[in-house]
């Protein structure tokens, strides 16, 4: 019984790894990843600045409405995640929206 399972579990293993790597295209293109340097506090007060926070909303809340309100939306497989303790921003999107988060970082971290 036990070999059974072992075998089935192998061969899913097998068959996700040959299947297309959907986690890394979309429609749009292939996914590129960026990892950004941030110093938390100030990056969090000035984006509070430029898009305020609503009630109970987290920072990574605000910074996905932030972006949408720019006009990028995230939608999966399309990742942001703000690491306020290492102080580092990762985003792994398009080519193109990459481009445009990259500005819209360089507004927040400026702070206008």
């Amino acid at each position: 019984m036990k070999a059974l399972f072992t075998f089935i579990i192998g061969f899913g293993l097998i068959l996700t790894s040959l299947g297309s790597s959907t986690n890394e295209t979309t429609s749009a293109g292939q996914l590129i990843t960026r990892t950004y340097k941030v110093s938390t506090e100030t990056f969090v007060s000035h984006l509070k600045h430029l898009a305020p926070a609503r009630p109970a909303e987290s920072n990574q809340e605000l910074l996905l409405r932030f972006f949408k309100q720019e006009h990028i939306v995230m939608q999966q497989p399309a990742t942001v995640l703000l690491d306020e303790k290492k102080g580092k921003l990762l985003v792994r999107t398009t080519q193109s929206d990459q481009d445009k988060i990259a500005v819209l970082i360089q507004k927040i971290v400026s702070g206008s």
